[in-house]
């Protein structure tokens, strides 16, 4: 990676093609001329890239947060970072800081304005630090949530973590995920399990290909929420991979549809029907139904107030895969919910993250732990 600081000036209004960017009451305003829409994101910290808007076909991102300076001064600092992901595998960055004197209703805020670009040729797969020449890495298969979500050019401490660890790591954006067009969002729906999961196994197929280092007969696959959904559903599937981790996970779609927060609206949308409509077409699009198939080992991670995906959905899939008598474990977090990974107890959150690493490397690594 390859990190370019500009020197720090003030910023002005500019005249540019496609973008005005300007910072007005604590908010981050973005102004697209060209489509005339106006976003606007309130300055408070977040976890990952917001999308704002899509110019000349490059995606506009930011991330926002408030900055405390010590010791306090008399002022108010916020501090705003623009991304503009280029087609040359570069990330084009503009960090602009925001600073106005408290009280002060007639003082004028000072803006200053960074430009960054960050080179990241590795894209959408990490290879472990000091791997030695000829050496293989067993390979961790990382499946974002949502499942409308989407990786990006962003700082990600779980799949560090991982990669630190000796692992290769591949995240992909499988049908279903933001970045790419309203029709690529919408073709996941009514067909979970199907061709995001094809997507995902050709991001393996492909990774395998293209990179020697990657050992094919270790592979781990992870994921969280519909990340969990989709690991329940390839370890349902497949036996090619030899570890897997499955966090906040859906298994049952009749029995989500009635006790997940969302699950009475989102289960419609999402898979196509109610339960009284159609409940074969549910249970078809539910891992529970080929858990007889699943022998990969498994670690379920799950939250005791997780309301959006419900523990009884790791009770399930843990109990069935008990009474098969399939290698598994089921680890529960008290008083946790179903942000446990992003804004968690931090110790139950460095909990988690141990689990992870040792289920992997034990079954990847044959270590014992």
């Amino acid at each position: 990676m390859k990190w370019g600081l500009a020197t720090p000036q003030k910023y002005k209004r500019t005249s540019s093609s496609f973008l005005d960017l300007g910072l007005h009451q604590g908010r981050l305003t973005t102004t697209q001329r060209r489509r005339s829409c106006l976003h606007r994101y309130r300055f408070s910290r977040c976890v990952c890239w917001q999308y704002l808007a899509s110019t000349h076909n490059r995606r506009i991102y930011a991330r926002c947060f408030t900055v405390t300076t010590f010791p306090v001064t008399n002022s108010i600092h916020r501090v705003a970072v623009i991304g503009v992901p280029l087609l040359n595998g570069f990330l084009h960055a503009f960090i602009i800081s925001y600073t106005k004197e408290k009280g002060n209703a007639h003082s004028s805020p000072t803006y200053s304005l960074w430009s960054l670009k960050w080179e990241s040729p590795a894209r959408n797969r990490m290879k472990p630090p000091e791997l030695d020449e000829g050496e293989k890495a067993p390979l961790v298969v990382e499946i974002h949530g949502g499942p409308h979500a989407m990786y990006g050019f962003t700082f990600f401490h779980e799949l560090q973590l991982l990669a630190s660890s000796g692992y290769a790591v591949l995240f992909t954006n499988p049908r279903g995920s933001h970045g790419y067009g309203q029709s690529f969002v919408n073709a996941v729906r009514g067909d979970y399990g199907g061709m995001d999961y094809e997507d995902i196994m050709a991001g393996v197929d492909a990774a395998i290909s293209k990179f020697d280092f990657i050992d094919k007969e270790r592979l781990g696959v992870t994921g969280g929420s519909y990340g969990g959904f989709m690991t329940n559903w390839i370890v349902g599937h497949t036996d090619r991979f030899k570890a897997a981790v499955t966090q906040r996970s859906i298994s049952n779609w009749l029995s989500f549809s009635g006790v997940s927060d969302i699950g009475y609206f989102f289960t419609k949308w999402e898979v196509g029907c109610d339960v009284w409509e159609d409940a074969e077409r549910l249970w078809h699009h539910s891992p529970l139904k080929y858990v007889k198939h699943m022998r990969t080992p498994l670690l379920i991670l799950h939250s005791e107030r997780d309301y959006r995906c419900p523990i009884e959905q790791a009770e399930q899939l843990f109990v069935a895969l008990k009474q098969l008598g399939r290698e598994t474990k089921l680890v529960r977090f008290p008083d946790a919910n179903h942000d446990l990974s992003r804004t968690g107890n931090p110790a139950l959150r460095l909990e988690r993250l141990r689990h992870i690493v040792d289920w992997f490397d034990r079954y990847l690594k044959g270590a014992s732990h």
